[in-house]
């Protein structure tokens, strides 16, 4: 988190502090949001047979995004700008 030094060492004294009158907990917790009912709007059940003129991202798109992800790319802003200058006709 932080450099060793002052900061670290306060950081420190706290945790235990902390701990030891049982105010911290040690167990790490992890938060999803999960998506509402209009976060699935577009979702269909049907199957999708070939290409529809409804789809919401282009496929050069959506394979460009697929690209970067799985080269390791997660930044939202660095996907948003290499989008950028993707011309779709």
């Amino acid at each position: 988190m932080w450099d060793s030094g002052p900061t670290q060492f306060s950081w420190n004294m706290v945790v235990s502090a902390l701990v030891t009158i049982g105010l911290y907990s040690t167990c790490f917790r992890y938060y999803v949001q999960l998506p509402t009912e209009a976060g699935h709007e577009f979702h269909t059940t049907d199957p999708v047979v070939g290409a529809s003129t409804s789809r919401r991202l282009d496929p050069k798109v959506a394979r460009m995004i697929r690209e970067m992800v799985s080269g390791g790319e997660t930044r939202l802003y660095a996907i948003r700008k290499a989008l950028r200058s993707v011309k779709i006709q």
